[in-house]
């Protein structure tokens, strides 16, 4: 679909540029349960996507694109609910909070705040914060066509368009795995499934 997704700051472009940029989400990409070294457990995966409107550009001239995983997860202490709630400016209402189907973040806009981590020579881009547009703020508008991609029901088209690192990472997922068999069980305390009727604020 247009985007090939690497991991923030890899490949041979130069890094986003740091500071605070208004940017548009182009990408919800579900990465199905992944096994997470820091919490020794399972844990339901997500990576976003978002394109900077900014004068400076990659390399070969294309927009930057950063990236961000979260646990898929509205747990109080969640960063997935902590950014969302920044990014919509209000809290969660209880309703909402039992299920927000992320499909509705995709081509909205926000303000993202990016800075620079080096670790062993290389300078990766962090994605430190997400806010929501002041009001009468015009939207910025994107180039990148956006993606969305489903472990459960996934469009091969947009996975053969990843990159390979991103490629093994949705492969080695229990529902990857399952996928013939009947599906899988992510057996991990999460929301109940988002329903495509839920309201949202954007």
């Amino acid at each position: 679909m247009g985007l090939t997704a690497r991991d923030s700051g890899g490949g041979d472009f130069s890094p986003a540029p740091e500071g605070t940029h208004l940017a548009t989400c182009v990408a919800v990409i579900d990465l199905g349960t992944q096994y997470t070294e820091k919490w020794k457990k399972q844990q339901h995966r997500v990576l976003l996507g978002w394109e900077l409107d900014t004068d400076e550009k990659r390399d070969d001239g294309a927009p930057f694109i950063v990236w961000k995983r979260h646990t898929v997860s509205l747990h109080k202490k969640a960063g997935l609910r902590r950014d969302l709630e920044a990014w919509r400016g209000r809290q969660f209402t209880d309703a909402e909070l039992e299920g927000f189907d992320l499909k509705n973040i995709l081509g909205k806009p926000c303000i993202i705040g990016i800075t620079h981590v080096t670790r062993e020579g290389t300078t990766y881009t962090n994605v430190a914060s997400v806010a929501a547009l002041p009001k009468r703020m015009e939207a910025p508008k994107a180039t990148t066509k956006t993606i969305l991609f489903d472990v459960d029901a996934p469009d091969m088209d947009v996975f053969n368009g990843f990159g390979d690192k991103l490629k093994e990472q949705i492969q080695a997922s229990a529902e990857w795995k399952d996928r013939d068999g009947g599906g899988g069980n992510r057996g991990i305390d999460e929301p109940p499934p988002p329903t495509d009727d839920d309201p949202i604020p954007f």
